[in-house]
C-alpha cells in the first residue's frame, strides 16, 4: 500500500497486495520467519546428505511418492509412444519381416547395458545407505576435527609458517569423508538449529508451502472456471442474446470482463484458502510428524488468498483491455469485405426473423449451406451473402463448391459477422 504526502492511499495497478493492505494493513500477507515448529533436531538426511528435520523428511517423502507415480504414468505413456514409433520405423525400413537379426542383437545389447547401469545405481544406493547407518556420531567427528585444528594452530604458534593452510583444509575434508560425512554435514546435524539451514518449503515461516505445485494447480483451475462462469454471468446480466459455447451475443465487453474478474477473484481465493485448510487437516493427522508444521492465522491466510485473487483479477483485466482493439480489427475486416453498418443490419434482421418464425434446429438451404437456429435465433446471412463487393459474394459460390473446404469457408464468413 502506497500513500502520498497527505496520507491518502495511492492505487498501484502493478501491486497484487492492494486490497489486503487496505483491509488488514501493509505486509499482512507476508510470512514471518519464526523457526520450525518445536525447534526440531536435524536428525534426518537428504539424498545429498544434508541434515533436515522430521517435518521436511515427511514432506520430501510425500512429494517423492507422487513424483514417482507421475513419472510412472508419463514413463509408461512415453514407452508406448516410443514402441509404436519403433514399430512404424521398422515396418517402413525393413518391411513386414522386421529388422534383420544383427539389428535385433544390437538393440538387445544396448538394452542389457542400460539394465546393468540401473542395477549398478541401485546397488550403489544400497551400499551408501548401509554406510550411512554405520557412521560414527557426527559430534564425535566434529570433536576430532576441532582437535586437529587446535594442534595445527599450536604448531603454527611454535613455528610460524610451518602449517600450509591449503594442505590443512584438504586433510580436514579427507578426514570427514573417511568418516562417512560431507563438509556440509559437518556444518549441520542433530545439534544444529533448523533455522540456520536451507528451507525450500518455508517450514520455518508462518506459512509453509510444502506442495506449491498442488496450490498453483488448484489456483489455475479455479481461475479458468471462475473466469468462464463470471464472464457468462456478466454477459447475461448486461448483454442481450443467447450463449453459444464461450461466446455471448452482443453485450458490453466491460460487463463480461468485469464478471470474469469477479468470478476469477472469488475462485482463486477459494482455491488458495482451501489449500491452507487441506494443510491444516494433514497437520492435525500428524502427516508431517509429531511436531507438525507452522500454520498461519486467519488474517494472514485471508490476506494471502486476497493477493492471489487480486493477481488473477488484474491479469484478466489486462487481457480484457485488448478486447476493444480486437473488436476494431474485426470491424475493419468486415468493412474490407464489404460488410458495413447497413449490411450488418440485414444480418441482424435475419436473426430477428429466424427467432420469430423458425424452430430451433439444423437447416440446409441451397446457396446458404447448413446453419443452426438457436432459441435466440441465428444470423442466417453471412458476410458473403450481404457484402456489397461482388468478389466477396463470389467466394462462397466458387470456392465453397469444393467438398473439403466448403464448410470451413461458409462457417468462417458467417462467424466473422457474429463476433
Amino acid at each position: 500500500m502506497v500513500e502520498d504526502s497527505k496520507g491518502r492511499v495511492k492505487l498501484n495497478p502493478i501491486s497484487i497486495s492492494q486490497l489486503s493492505s487496505l483491509i488488514f494493513g501493509k505486509g499482512a500477507a507476508d510470512p514471518q520467519r519464526i523457526g520450525q515448529k518445536g525447534d526440531p533436531e536435524l536428525k534426518y538426511l537428504t539424498e545429498g546428505n544434508i541434515p533436515i528435520s522430521e517435518a521436511e523428511m515427511k514432506t520430501r517423502k510425500i512429494r517423492k511418492k507422487f513424483g514417482d507415480q507421475k513419472d510412472e504414468i508419463l514413463g509408461g505413456f512415453w514407452d508406448s509412444v516410443k514402441g509404436g514409433a519403433q514399430s512404424a520405423y521398422d515396418f517402413y525400413n525393413y518391411g513386414p519381416k522386421g529388422p534383420p537379426q544383427e539389428i535385433v542383437i544390437e538393440r538387445a545389447k544396448k538394452a542389457q547395458k542400460e539394465l546393468e547401469a540401473i542395477r549398478l545405481k541401485e546397488s550403489s544406493a544400497l551400499l551408501s545407505e548401509e554406510k550411512l547407518k554405520n557412521r560414527p556420531d557426527i559430534r564425535d567427528v566434529r570433536s576430532q576435527i576441532t582437535q586437529i585444528i587446535a594442534m595445527a594452530e599450536k604448531k603454527e604458534e611454535l613455528n610460524p609458517g610451518s602449517v600450509n593452510q591449503d594442505e590443512l583444509e584438504k586433510d580436514l575434508i579427507q578426514f570427514a569423508y573417511s568418516q562417512g560425512y560431507t563438509p556440509r554435514e559437518i556444518q549441520g546435524g542433530p545439534d544444529v538449529q533448523a533455522n540456520i539451514m536451507p528451507d525450500p518449503f518455508g517450514l520455518a515461516t508462518t506459512s509453509p508451502d510444502p506442495f506449491p505445485e498442488a496450490r498453483i494447480g488448484a489456483e489455475i483451475t479455479g481461475s479458468i472456471g471462475g473466469n468462464i462462469l463470471g464472464y457468462k454471468i456478466g454477459a447475461r446480466a448486461f448483454g442481450q442474446g443467447a450463449w453459444k459455447g464461450l461466446r455471448a451475443t452482443p453485450g458490453p465487453w466491460w460487463a463480461r470482463i468485469g464478471g470474469a474478474m469477479v468470478g476469477g477473484f472469488t475462485a482463486v481465493m477459494a482455491a488458495n484458502y482451501g489449500y491452507e485448510t487441506a494443510l491444516d487437516i494433514m497437520n492435525q493427522a500428524d502427516v508431517f510428524g509429531d511436531e507438525g508444521i507452522n500454520r498461519p492465522d486467519k488474517k494472514e491466510r485471508l490476506a494471502q488468498a486476497m493477493n492471489m485473487g487480486e493477481l488473477d483479477a488484474k491479469l484478466t483485466l489486462t487481457a480484457g483491455a485488448f478486447v476493444p482493439g480486437v473488436q476494431l480489427v474485426r470491424n475493419l475486416t468486415r468493412a474490407s469485405l464489404g460488410a458495413g453498418k447497413n449490411e450488418m443490419r440485414l444480418a441482424e434482421l435475419s436473426r430477428s426473423l429466424s427467432k420469430k418464425f423458425m424452430e430451433p434446429g439444423t437447416y440446409s438451404y441451397p446457396g446458404l449451406g447448413k446453419f443452426t437456429i438457436t432459441k435466440e435465433g441465428d444470423a442466417i446471412l453471412g458476410i458473403a451473402d450481404i457484402s456489397r463487393f461482388g468478389g466477396t459474394r463470389a467466394v462462397k459460390q466458387v470456392l465453397g463448391k469444393f467438398p473439403i473446404i466448403s464448410a470451413g469457408i461458409t462457417g468462417n464468413l458467417r462467424s466473422r459477422h457474429r463476433n
